[in-house]
């Protein structure tokens, strides 16, 4: 695939994941910081490059681990530290 088509291509799965996450009300990790995560999996793969796209759909998922969903945040009540189960 040539660069323009990987653009398009990742503009357009950029645009699906903003909205399908947006929908259930989860937090939406950063271009750089998704970046950097896919950057990371190429790097520990030893730099063989064609598998741009999979690293960064790998980064969005273990990124979106990370997050919490909007819902969870801390309750005013609760104590620093504290989560309730």
């Amino acid at each position: 695939m040539n660069d323009g088509g990987m653009n398009d291509c990742m503009a357009s799965r950029k645009k699906t994941f903003a909205a399908n996450t947006a929908s259930i009300g989860v937090a939406q990790p950063q271009h750089d910081e998704i970046a950097l995560r896919a950057y990371q999996f190429f790097l520990q793969r030893g730099c063989v490059h064609g598998r741009d796209l999979e690293d960064w759909l790998q980064a969005e998922r273990a990124l979106l681990t990370k997050i919490p969903k909007k819902s969870a945040r801390r309750r005013k009540s609760e104590p620093l530290g504290l989560s309730v189960s």
